[in-house]
């Protein structure tokens, strides 16, 4: 009986919806939604949006009419605003929950993007816009074990779904580009963990032990002639530099030793003293500026000579925290808007929409990418940027746009820390 009772409240809700969509458009809504089919950009749709809301702020119709401009102009992440306010309206809107769960991915906050997501593959299985954002949480499901980025109510869901969904329209698609990023992920981590390899391979040749001389309990390393030196400055300096202040010290004693009175015999003899002790601070301080000048000289060739090993270890080091940002890096997967009368559009300002060429397809140097991350940085928005940096590594390492997003990684690094 309860099971029936809850099965006819589900019929009613579905009814009730059904005559909601069926419901006639008053003029003022068929004007307002014209005006949104008939703009030719995304600020001419947003301005007659704000015009129909300030007769009616909460029109789902025209809201509707707003989401599928969007998409259809390539600009769906205009219309997250809008997308948030009819999904409130109208939980059940297919095209809402999908813009949802595709600007919430495109702003790296994947874990309200899954749920949004799920919502809309229940709602409309059909969209394969929708399907292929399902079919990548289905991959990213098995790759985030430890569930930070996807819900385990959602995971459980997808898991329940798979076997209707798995032959949808776009959901088999969304899997395979997932695995393509989980793929290229493991593949960069390959790449750096060879030249980690190679780079502590060359470390450890430069920073071999030094050999011991003599033998057993007595041995020890072997000094470096340089640092022999150096060692041999530094104590003739301190030498120096003590010598200079006895001197200074037995100028002081004899001045306050000699009588202002004195007779001009002890005062010829004072004299005589104070000239030798300056002549020692002198002696002894030309041979502090000798030490220190020796001291220089080999500091600066032992740093010549550790040049090599210095540059080595930080390149492992940097190597080391490419690794890290690699392994825990959230895989740059492809998100597609939802389709809108099972028509595909691109968004136009997504990192994965192809670059406009001259006649013909434009190369994918990571330029473009470059900018966006720039963008994304000044507008106070790092994790963003992370994202897209990561991928312009991934995707071509040796690029002269990497070595830029390397600098900017560290950048952000170092910012928040």
């Amino acid at each position: 009986m309860m099971r029936g009772a809850s099965v006819l409240a589900g019929l009613l809700c579905v009814l009730c919806a059904a005559l909601g969509a069926a419901e006639p458009a008053s003029p003022d809504d068929k004007a307002a939604i014209g005006a949104i089919n008939d703009a030719r950009d995304i600020a001419a749709a947003g301005d007659a949006l704000a015009e129909a809301q300030k007769r009616h702020p909460n029109n789902p119709k025209v809201l509707d009419a707003y989401l599928r401009r969007a998409v259809a102009l390539g600009k769906p992440q205009k219309a997250f605003a809008a997308a948030e306010q009819l999904a409130a309206l109208q939980s059940d809107h297919a095209l809402a929950q999908g813009l949802l769960g595709y600007c919430l991915a495109m702003r790296n906050s994947p874990m309200e993007a899954s749920v949004a997501t799920i919502r809309a593959a229940i709602i409309a299985p059909d969209n394969s816009g929708i399907m292929f954002n399902a079919g990548v949480l289905a991959k990213w499901k098995d790759a985030d074990p430890t569930r930070a980025q996807i819900s385990p109510v959602v995971a459980g869901i997808l898991q329940s779904n798979l076997a209707q969904w798995r032959s949808r329209t776009g959901f088999a698609e969304g899997a395979d580009a997932a695995d393509k990023a989980l793929a290229l992920r493991s593949q960069r981590a390959m790449q750096v963990q060879e030249k980690i390899d190679a780079a502590q391979k060359k470390l450890d040749a430069l920073d071999k032990p030094k050999p011991l001389q003599g033998k057993g309990r007595k041995a020890k390393p072997v000094v470096d002639p340089v640092e022999a030196l150096r060692a041999k400055a530094a104590k003739e300096q301190q030498a120096a530099e003590k010598q200079m202040a006895a001197a200074s010290q037995a100028i002081q004693k004899i001045r306050t030793n000699t009588p202002r009175n004195a007779d001009k015999k002890t005062i010829e003899g004072a004299v005589a003293a104070i000239q030798k002790q300056q002549l020692a601070y002198i002696k002894a301080q030309n041979a502090r500026n000798d030490a220190v000048r020796r001291a220089k000289a080999a500091e600066a060739e032992i740093a010549q000579q550790q040049a090599p090993l210095k540059s080595a270890k930080a390149a492992v080091e940097n190597l080391r925290k490419e690794m890290d940002r690699v392994a825990t890096a959230v895989p740059v997967m492809e998100w597609r808007p939802p389709t809108v009368d099972g028509q595909a559009f691109v968004d136009k300002d997504s990192p994965f929409a192809p670059a406009a060429g001259k006649g013909e397809a434009a190369s994918d140097d990571g330029t473009s990418k470059l900018e966006a991350a720039k963008a994304l940085i000044r507008n106070n928005r790092p994790e963003a940027a992370v994202k897209i940096l990561g991928d312009i590594i991934d995707r071509n390492a040796d690029s002269s746009a990497a070595t830029e997003a390397r600098t900017l990684l560290d950048q952000i690094t170092q910012q928040h820390k």
